[in-house]
Formats: C-alpha cells, structure tokens, sequence
C-alpha cells in the first residue's frame, strides 16, 4: 500500500483568512459610510453657500421682504438635509438652518475652515440635531469653491472672468449684463422689488372695487377693477425699487377702461431713475398731450445709458382731482446685476 501525503490549509488558517475578510468586510464599510457622510456634508456646505451669496447679494431688498427663498428657484430638499428657505435677519447678520444633521455629518461641516459663517447651533455634535449658520451681511465671495475675496492675491485661489486686476489680485465685477428684460406680473406691493405710492392706496392687497394697491398697475391686466386709483388728489407719484438695475427703452401707461372717466388720466407725466432712492435724475417727461381712449396707452420713450435701480413716476391732473393708472410696462434694454452670480455662466462680466 502506498500512502500519499496530502498539503493544503489548517483549520487555524483557514478560520484566520476568514478573520482578515470579515475585518477588511467592516472597514470597507466603515470607509463608505465616511466617505458618503463627507460627500453630504459637502453638499449641505454647497446649499448653504448658494443662498448665502444671493442674500448677501441682494441684502438690501431681503432686509425688506418677508418672502422666502422658494421664490427664487431654491428648493428646501436641494441637498440631502432639508434647509429651510425663510433666513432669519439681523441688523448686520442673516441665519440660515439645517434640519436634522446626523452626527457624523454635523462633525465633518464643523471641521470645515469656514470662512464666511459661524454655526450658532448644533455644537458639539453628539445627535442628530439642527444646525443654524450665521453669515454677516457683507460676507466676501469667497466660499468653500475657493472663489478669492476683493483685492486678494491670485496664488491661492480662483478669480472668475474678467475680474483679474493689473496688479495680479482679483477685483469685483462691478456688474453683470443680460438682454430682453421681461417685466414680471406682480402679485403683491414686494413680490418683485418694492413699490411705494403717495397717496398709498388699498387697504387689501388685492385688486377688487374700491381697493386699488399699487401693484394693480403691475399686474399685466387692463381692466376696470385692476387699476391704480387716487382720488381726491391732483398729484400722485409712483415709485419701484428693483432688485436689478434697468437701462430702461420706454414705458407705457394705459387709461382705465371707464369712457365716462377718462378725465382721470393725468395730463403730464414725468419718469425719473435713481441708484440711492434719494438722488433722481430725469428720464423722460410728456405733457400737452391728447388723453387716450378708454384702455389705451401713451409711450414714453426713454433715451438715457444708464442703468437704475429706482424709478419713479410722477402724475399730475390739472383736469380733476383725481387720478387712474390702469397699467404701467417698462421695457428695458439691458437689465444690470451688480454682484458676481457663481451659478450663472452665461451672463458677461463687464
């Protein structure tokens, strides 16, 4: 009989490969799930950056408007975490926050070199719980894509187009330009800019008899009912402040379409632009000219090169103390945004 000897694994052996599988099995797993909750943390970071430039861009109209980001194109479940779109104001600060952050995640945002927030809630970072962020009102524009602030040197970081210096820093891109404005229909006195009036007219803000806001003659509507209307006054004035600046083309104001009334249309109407709603420059004036019929329009052409933020109309009816405006429709040339947008590539820096 010939006995052969047989080679091959131990039980020892055999139960030590499986030890080092299963260990290798779990800090596979361990390295994903960090790797995923690195990846969420730098999305809430992104999401959180994003609304943090258009406030601080647009910090002057948002101080003043009740309206939240939703109407923006900003979406509460954008990331991972919900963020809610309603900021909390300050004087000189803005809040944003985060609704419930697991906690490996609220520690990789916490370990984040922030430079324009501090986290006024959620530290230390021990459950899962809600983070709030606070940013100053003049953040700079650098944010976690390395974007360089005003004036700092190029070696550490991006300058957008067109915005490097002769010095080798990174200037502000005084403004962005885009074609074919669009005048929105608005729906309420701040549901695009702010618009005031003297008489302030409407205790409602809807357009209904004997309720005629300001923003009636914004409404894209021609019609009895929507219409702007001061009575008991020969003089009136309109005013808009924008969110942009405008290079405004013309401008048409349409009468009522009540024939019997038609008196209540003014006889001569100025338009003037203003960057600082104090100092105002004129536009454009027409007097001396026939009324229109009822639910027509007169145009005012404007040729001026500059841009503004505020304009006014100013009404007066020499004819009967009273005053109606059915709709008013600026068009525009160029519509001008003064702070650099990082999400629109299309627009140019000029």
């Amino acid at each position: 009989m010939q006995i052969k000897s047989q080679s091959g694994r131990s039980m020892v052996e055999m139960l030590g490969v499986l030890a080092v599988m299963g260990l290798l099995s779990v800090v596979g797993v361990i390295g994903f799930r960090d790797v995923l909750n690195k990846q969420k943390a730098t999305e809430t970071i992104n999401q959180l950056s994003k609304r943090a430039l258009w406030i601080s861009s647009n910090r002057t109209l948002m101080a003043k408007l009740t309206t939240d980001l939703t109407q923006e194109g900003f979406s509460e479940t954008d990331g991972f975490f919900s963020i809610s779109n309603s900021p909390s104001y300050t004087d000189n600060t803005f809040s944003l926050r985060v609704h419930q952050i697991p906690k490996e995640v609220c520690q990789h945002i916490s370990e984040y070199n922030w430079k324009i927030a501090t986290i006024t809630q959620g530290l230390p970072c021990e459950n899962t719980t809600d983070m709030v962020f606070r940013f100053n009102n003049d953040l700079s524009e650098r944010t976690q894509n390395n974007i360089c602030d005003i004036n700092e040197p190029l070696s550490t970081c991006i300058c957008p187009e067109n915005r490097t210096t002769t010095d080798g820093k990174c200037g502000l891109c005084t403004h962005y330009i885009e074609k074919n404005w669009t005048q929105p229909i608005l729906t309420s006195k701040t549901s695009y800019g702010i618009l005031t009036s003297t008489p302030a007219q409407g205790g409602q803000e809807k357009c209904v008899p004997s309720n005629h806001p300001v923003f009636c003659a914004f409404d894209n509507i021609v019609a009895i009912n929507s219409k702007y209307y001061a009575p008991k006054v020969n003089s009136a004035f309109i005013q808009w402040q924008l969110p942009v600046k405008l290079k405004v083309s013309s401008v048409d104001i349409y009468t009522s379409p009540e024939p019997q009334v038609l008196n209540r249309f003014p006889n001569t109407i100025v338009l003037s632009g203003s960057n600082d709603g104090s100092a105002w420059t004129e536009l454009t004036t027409a007097t001396n000219y026939a009324k229109p019929a009822s639910g027509e329009k007169i145009t005012l052409n404007v040729n001026s090169d500059s841009p503004y933020q505020y304009l006014k109309w100013t009404f007066q009816n020499d004819d009967i103390s009273q005053i109606a405006i059915a709709e008013i429709t600026v068009f525009a040339d160029e519509v001008v945004t003064e702070y650099y947008p990082p999400d629109n590539t299309t627009l140019q820096c000029q």
